[in-house]
């Protein structure tokens, strides 16, 4: 495999170098009209393309002051939210929906979900979690493992909530990839914080992804695109958004190459302290949340897309049967693990739905569903990660994922049943 990969890139690499130097010469020809005026990547650069969105959408930005609590007594942090207020007045208001991103995002990504959920009369609210997007992330983060990043992040995240003076009772959280992992540990570090709790494509309940995982852990292993971006976005940024002005693909794929021109790399840190992967592609995901997620005491959500090789629907359908039920699951036909900005006005009514189910549950339908997660919760807390661990051998993987599920489902007495199409 290392044999192919060396003489690809033999090949490729001065192709590549050809026609970087031919763009940024296109791109110099036309770095003074107003068209083209996105090209360099810089935080100057980066503010005008969010208010360029935020003006499409009708979005509110500011920054707001956070504690940051593990950087001493006067360490405060200055985060990026983008706020969307109900459409219609307040007496068409139903509540709050605060989203939380994943690694390699920012806020932005939500901006047409927001604006759906605004139209059914949401108070919408999107951040940029701190080192990511326009929001400043503090060097001492850098030290953290996995678990003290979760907490670390859940803390940021309540403390905004609070800043942002969101009612409990009435706020639903969405959080999308790494950042519905980050919206787990809250719930457990903060229960009842939120009043319910939708999980996108979250990798952190299985120590596993799918029958390709291996090539996910291959790539946060050499860090790639972001590390490339983050010592070479001077160069890359222009020729990559040049193209994609050109194109015609619009502001939002400009946002997205622009966010990884950021210095501090935190996007491509901050995934490899939640894996253990090795080069030869033996690995698995070392920081759960499983036991976590079940400890849940508002109603929860998961949604997974269709086609997502990363956190394939197939674990949704395993946490639901663990559930029996009373942890629902929907899968986005023909969407990827970047659903929001693929399907956001599906997500959007997905949301607004399942908000108002969770707040019609009876105190009955409640306490059984404490009562079950209670129970899997303990059953699984002591099932070890390292003892699922994939390789680049599809055989063996699909092998794996099979008795993992076996023993959650053995652990939790559920195993009469099957729990969806395991690979």
């Amino acid at each position: 495999m290392y044999a192919v990969l060396g003489s690809t890139a033999v090949v490729l690499l001065p192709c590549a170098l050809c026609v970087c130097c031919a763009t940024l010469a296109m791109a110099r020809a036309v770095s003074g009209r107003p068209k083209w005026r996105f090209l360099p990547a810089c935080r100057t650069r980066k503010l005008e393309l969010l208010q360029a969105l935020c003006n499409e959408h009708g979005i509110e930005s500011s920054w707001v002051s956070v504690a940051d609590r593990a950087g001493g007594a006067d360490g405060r942090l200055s985060v990026h939210v983008a706020r969307l207020r109900c459409r219609g007045g307040t007496t068409r208001r139903r509540g709050n929906a605060f989203f939380i991103h994943g690694a390699n995002s920012t806020s932005v990504m939500f901006f047409e979900t927001m604006a759906a959920l605004a139209e059914e009369g949401y108070d919408c609210y999107a951040f940029d979690l701190p080192g990511f997007g326009l929001s400043d992330g503090p060097p001492h983060v850098l030290g953290l493992d996995g678990d003290g990043l979760l907490d670390w992040y859940a803390e940021v995240s309540a403390d905004l909530a609070t800043e942002l003076e969101l009612a409990r009772e009435e706020t639903l959280c969405v959080g999308h990839s790494l950042g519905a992992m980050f919206a787990v540990r809250l719930e457990a570090r903060h229960p009842g914080r939120f009043s319910s709790l939708l999980l996108c494509n979250t990798p952190g309940p299985l120590p596993t992804f799918g029958e390709l995982g291996s090539l996910p852990g291959f790539k946060f292993l050499l860090g790639f695109p972001e590390s490339l971006f983050q010592y070479l976005g001077r160069v890359l940024c222009p020729v990559v958004n040049f193209w994609q002005t050109y194109l015609g693909h619009g502001s939002l794929a400009l946002f997205r190459i622009q966010r990884y021109s950021d210095r501090a790399g935190y996007g491509a840190w901050i995934i490899k302290r939640f894996n253990n992967f090795h080069w030869s592609g033996s690995g698995f995901w070392q920081t759960t949340v499983l036991a976590e997620l079940f400890r849940s005491t508002v109603p929860t959500m998961l949604a997974y897309g269709e086609t997502d090789a990363v956190v394939p629907p197939h674990q949704g359908d395993l946490l639901t049967h663990l559930s029996q039920g009373h942890m629902p699951c929907t899968v986005v036909r023909g969407a990827g693990h970047g659903m929001f900005l693929s399907h956001g006005a599906k997500l959007a009514y997905l949301a607004r739905d399942f908000d108002a189910e969770s707040r019609a549950e009876g105190a009955e339908a409640a306490a059984a569903r404490r009562e079950r997660f209670g129970l899997v919760a303990g059953s699984v807390e002591a099932i070890p990660a390292m003892h699922y661990r994939t390789s680049f051998s599809r055989a063996h993987t699909r092998g794996t994922i099979r008795r993992l599920y076996r023993d959650l489902l053995a652990a939790t007495g559920a195993d009469d049943a099957p729990a969806g199409p395991p690979p």
